[in-house]
Formats: structure tokens, C-alpha cells, sequence
């Protein structure tokens, strides 16, 4: 009966913080930073995402099933310019 009292009073309080974000999200300047910052963090994202899967790719690169997947980038302008200079790798190697 504790636990299930602690797990529902903490679902109330989560809901009540949840509620009050929503309706401080409402306030114009604030809704404004939140979507800026939202774009910001999703292109960021993105980007990361990207260069993970290409790290994989030349981690990967040993393989004879690779082969294709590397022509494929090699072939496309973006795909190669993001390949050749994947920012994660720079970082992490």
C-alpha cells in the first residue's frame, strides 16, 4: 500500500508540474525560445544522428556488405562531404 501510494502521489506530482510547464510554455516570449530552441536542438540532432550512423559505417567498412553502402555515399555530393568529415570521429579518434 506504500509503494502504491508513493507511485500515485508521484504521477499527481508529475502531472501538476507537466500542467503548470504547459501553461508557462503559453507566454508569448517564452513560446517563442521554446521553438527556437527546439529547431536549434532538433537540426543538432540530426546532425549527430548523421555522423553516428556513418561512424558505424566505417566501422563496418571491413566488410564486403559494406561495399555497397560506401559507393552509395560516395556517390551523393552531402553524403560524401558529411562522410569525409564526420565530426565524431574527429572527436572521439
Amino acid at each position: 500500500i506504500i509503494i502504491a501510494n508513493a507511485i500515485l502521489s508521484t504521477l499527481y506530482t508529475i502531472t501538476i508540474i507537466i500542467m503548470l510547464l504547459d501553461l508557462v510554455a503559453k507566454i508569448p516570449l517564452l513560446k517563442k525560445f521554446n521553438e527556437v530552441f527546439g529547431f536549434v536542438i532538433g537540426i543538432v540532432l540530426g546532425f549527430v544522428r548523421v555522423h553516428a550512423i556513418f561512424m558505424v559505417v566505417t566501422l563496418l567498412n571491413s566488410f564486403p556488405a559494406a561495399n555497397g553502402i560506401i559507393a552509395m555515399i560516395n556517390e551523393s555530393f552531402i553524403a560524401s562531404s558529411l562522410y569525409n568529415n564526420n565530426i565524431l570521429i574527429k572527436i572521439l579518434f
